[in-house]
């Protein structure tokens, strides 16, 4: 005759196996809580960098259709720089940088000046009138770094 009742050894998990499982789901829980904050940091920084070369873009647009005159286009607005703020994604948020010639709240642009060797803010001396440079500040895991790019 058939046994209708199961062993005690047949009967569930053991305290050991739900302990694995736990420890198992917790260290994956800890590598994802980890690994979001960067994926995020990455994408605005993205965002940022392509804000940047979209603003460059209508800076050379805007230069190429005023006969390089800087005069034309060191401001954003009508027959100045053409670019809608609002569709820059990060570089209308923060983190904010300094106001300066030719800025916003998070980016600044210089004429006649070049980013410096670590492209990290402006070179000196005076370049030609179509030589622009852009500063902005992303995210790392401390404070802000600053970065650049240039015509």
């Amino acid at each position: 005759m058939k046994n209708l009742y199961k062993s005690k050894r047949e009967q569930g998990f053991t305290i050991i196996e739900v302990m694995i499982v736990l420890a198992i789901a917790a260290v994956i829980l800890l590598i994802v809580l980890l690994a979001v904050p960067a994926l995020q940091r990455n994408s605005r920084n993205t965002q940022r960098n392509n804000d940047a070369a979209t603003f460059a873009a209508a800076v050379n647009t805007c230069l190429a259709n005023h006969n390089n005159v800087v005069a034309q286009c060191s401001s954003i607005g009508v027959n100045n720089v053409d670019v809608d703020l609002t569709k820059l994604g990060q570089l209308t948020t923060s983190p904010a940088y300094a106001s300066g010639t030719g800025s916003t709240t998070q980016m600044n642009w210089q004429f006649q000046q070049q980013c410096n060797a670590a492209g990290t803010g402006y070179g000196g001396g005076s370049y030609t009138s179509r030589v622009f440079a852009i500063t902005f500040q992303t995210e790392t895991t401390g404070a802000a770094a600053n970065r650049c790019i240039d015509s």
